[in-house]
């Protein structure tokens, strides 16, 4: 399956949907929508349906927010906080690198836009 950055399906190349869906998440196949421990996610409308249990953590956010409005850099594996880890690093020409490591899918990705 190919995904908008969302969580939407953009292409299925099975018949069958897959129970498991972008995130890693579980998706059910009645009502569309993903269910992310805490809560449940509609990737159609780009959100949750309930409050974020951790909403006072972000309070310059809509409570039924997703990652932040970035899903390319930061995921919401619980339903309740977003997770992103960023390194900085400057070798001895000046050079610095940003590493991010973002939690996707069960597996840890690296990505390096040095």
């Amino acid at each position: 399956m190919d995904y908008f950055p969302y969580g939407k399906i953009l292409r299925q190349f099975i018949k069958t949907p897959e129970k498991y869906v972008t995130t890693g998440h579980e998706r059910d196949v009645e009502t569309g929508l993903d269910y992310r421990g805490a809560r449940f996610y509609d990737a159609d409308a780009c959100r949750f349906l309930s409050l974020d249990p951790h909403a006072v953590n972000y309070l310059s956010w809509s409570a039924y927010h997703y990652v932040a409005a970035n899903p390319i850099l930061v995921t919401d594996p619980t339903g309740k906080d977003w997770e992103i880890t960023k390194s900085t690093t400057t070798d001895e020409d000046g050079y610095t690198t940003t590493t991010y490591t973002i939690k996707v899918n069960m597996a840890i990705l690296n990505l390096d836009f040095g």
